[in-house]
């Protein structure tokens, strides 16, 4: 795993171009999976981010993108934006690397808990209670364009 610099993050939207239509397929309308897209993979976008302190870390198997995880650092914690995996990468522990990636610079920056929204219906809230996190609770974002993300809020205790 590597962290990408800001003039890589196309490598980010081509891997979220390919893996949202398979993991968001049951859970949102194809519409809307196109919408967020749009909204929130646009290269300029995330350039902004990057711009803006957000971390983007590339997996990578015999140097081909396999996944992203992106975070950053809030007043007491760190915000985990971003965890994709391509499908057939699941169940091998890439996962579990990944979110570790965002753990560690937690406690590197003496930060107290991780906090991320999962939709409420995504089979990958298992993944998440599973490593520990717990729901906060739960809310509804407007995104524009008629769209919303019904999502739970969880938190994981980060020990120093």
């Amino acid at each position: 795993m590597r962290l990408l610099e800001r003039d890589e993050l196309n490598v980010v939207k081509a891997l979220a171009h390919d893996i949202w239509p398979r993991v968001y397929d049951y859970m949102i309308s194809q519409e809307q999976i196109t919408y967020m897209l749009s909204l929130m993979y646009d290269l300029d976008q995330l350039k902004q981010q990057w711009l803006e302190g957000v971390k983007f870390v590339l997996l990578e198997i015999d140097q081909i993108p396999q996944g992203f995880v992106s975070f950053e650092e809030k007043a007491n914690s760190v915000f985990l934006n971003k965890l994709y995996l391509r499908n057939d990468m699941h169940g091998k522990g890439f996962g579990k690397k990944m979110l570790q990636v965002a753990i560690d610079f937690a406690i590197d920056s003496k930060k107290d808990f991780i906090e991320l929204t999962v939709n409420r219906n995504n089979k990958s809230l298992d993944f998440y209670l599973s490593q520990g996190f717990q729901i906060k609770e739960e809310k509804d974002f407007d995104i524009g364009g008629g769209y919303f993300m019904n999502d739970y809020i969880l938190s994981l205790a980060v020990i120093a």
